[in-house]
């Protein structure tokens, strides 16, 4: 697609896009390179001439020290950031010398991470008001792009897919990505529900963590063929706690969890007040290749933060 014809529609691919761009750019005298790259594929054919494996193109601007990589397609990113679709990929520069094979950088897997606050305050009727602040670093932010360019109903409609709970009345929402080197979001929620938790005429059956992420546990299988892939790490920490009035009193609440292995640790702590519970989640996964014959290792960390994400305390009335 020629640049005159994406200047005219205000329109293109990728392609088009980061071509467009490097000309403005090469227009006020700063050189920049189209370059070749996959979304899905972290490593190309070096040896291999394949038009096949690289399926999008961004623009590189070569700097004293390193380089600056622009994404073309999505005006909310931070200039230079490496989004998590091409984060340590690697991709081909369209140079003047012919094509050159470079590995983009990729930040330290500890810098992508969710931190929730929660609280949960259990009324008579057992009906709850809950208030959540999150905030979400790098990759963990993406989600969040754009936003405050959704219309109001669709902000709403957003939020009540991130609480999980359709049908609760919404009385305060803010999310503010932060479009900076290193992009947050700072999400904040209030609302009131009577979804929360199981009922009985006497007693609540009310989750650790009202927000939880849904996931899929793999049966275990000891005649697995192939070897254990994860492609992206995940570090989160949710403290949730809990105020309860005084016609309620506290019943049960879950056990401690401490387990760790190679693909990751999981710390799952309540602590007991008088009239307060507190439960800490403490989550990290480890991207990484792992030998078939650790599935059952596998497995098991993902079921024991499965048991963290669903358990319940239990309370009664007086």
């Amino acid at each position: 697609m020629e640049p005159e014809l994406v200047h005219k529609s205000m329109f293109g691919d990728c392609k088009a896009l980061s071509n467009y761009l490097r000309i403005l750019l090469a227009a006020v005298g700063i050189e920049s390179f189209y370059t070749e790259i996959s979304t899905t594929n972290r490593d190309l054919f070096s040896d291999f001439p394949n038009t096949q494996r690289s399926n999008h193109a961004i623009l590189m601007v070569p700097q004293e020290r390193d380089s600056l990589w622009i994404e073309c397609t999505n005006a909310f990113y931070p200039l230079g950031y490496i989004h998590q679709d091409i984060s340590g990929h690697q991709a081909v520069i369209v140079s003047k010398d012919g094509g050159k094979l470079v590995r983009l950088p990729e930040a330290v897997d500890k810098k992508h991470r969710i931190q929730d606050s929660i609280s949960v305050k259990i009324n008579p009727d057992f009906s709850a008001n809950i208030e959540i602040k999150s905030i979400r670093k790098m990759f963990e932010s993406e989600h969040f792009l754009g936003f405050d360019q959704r219309a109001s109903n669709e902000q709403t409609d957003f939020i009540r897919e991130y609480i999980k709970l359709n049908h609760a009345d919404i009385s305060n929402y803010k999310v503010l990505y932060k479009r900076e080197k290193e992009p947050s979001a700072e999400i904040k929620v209030s609302f009131k529900t009577n979804q929360y938790g199981n009922k009985t005429a006497n007693r609540l059956f009310g989750p650790v963590n009202p927000t939880k992420i849904e996931f899929s546990i793999p049966e275990s299988n000891t005649e697995r063929v192939n070897p254990i892939k994860i492609g992206f790490t995940h570090n989160q920490t949710i403290i949730t706690e809990f105020l309860i009035p005084d016609n309620i009193e506290i019943e049960s609440v879950p056990k401690n969890i401490v387990y760790s292995n190679k693909f990751g640790s999981l710390v799952f702590n309540i602590e007991v007040g008088t009239k307060k519970i507190t439960a800490r989640i403490i989550i990290n996964i480890n991207r990484g290749f792992y030998s078939k014959d650790d599935y059952n290792e596998f497995v098991k960390i993902l079921k024991d933060i499965d048991n963290a994400y669903n358990s319940v305390i239990c309370l009664k009335k007086k």
